[in-house]
């Protein structure tokens, strides 16, 4: 019966929590989380993420806020602003985060891909037809994912994983351009 106080206890404190922080998954959902860290959650629901990693950083520029842990390979950035493939300027969400990056090994992709695996090995073990590639990053715009490259001693690898609210590849900034029409 000494057991069942600290179980009551814990429950207790379980159920008062908010549910991002019972999640403390090291999965990367694209669109959804990396994490407990979820687009949609308000930035200080972030930051109290954050904290929970180490040391971190709130700013707040032109373009928007973001909240980032210090620390090389260690937890997330939050941002509540996000610039799409093509888009001179970022879509917005004040208070809201639109988009979370990790560059720690930690959290992995289904296929258990993340940081630190191989393109190769990424496009195994997860999906060979990104929508857009350019300047060493790869992007899933309808799916919500981003994956940033550098040169690894086994060729190119993941530097950086992010996760945003995903749209339609079909939308752009600015307006449609038709570039040739054909007989």
């Amino acid at each position: 019966m000494k057991g069942v106080g600290w179980m009551l206890g814990l429950v207790t404190l379980l159920l008062g929590l908010p549910l991002w922080a019972q999640q403390s998954g090291s999965e990367v959902l694209p669109g959804v989380a990396i994490g407990a860290a979820r687009v949609g959650m308000t930035m200080e629901e972030a930051l109290q993420v954050a904290q929970g990693f180490g040391q971190t950083q709130d700013q707040t520029r032109e373009v928007g806020r973001e909240i980032c842990n210090v620390d090389d390979g260690v937890g997330i950035c939050a941002y509540d602003y996000y610039y799409y493939a093509d888009e001179r300027e970022p879509t917005k969400t004040p208070g809201l985060v639109l988009a979370v990056v990790t560059d720690d090994r930690r959290f992995k992709l289904r296929g258990g891909v993340g940081v630190g695996s191989t393109l190769v090995e990424f496009l195994r073990g997860y999906d060979v037809n990104p929508e857009w590639m350019g300047g060493g990053y790869l992007e899933w715009t309808s799916k919500g994912l981003l994956v940033g490259l550098r040169r690894g001693a086994r060729g190119a690898e993941v530097a950086v994983l992010g996760v945003f609210k995903p749209r339609s590849s079909a939308v752009r900034a600015g307006t449609l351009r038709i570039v040739g029409v054909y007989p």
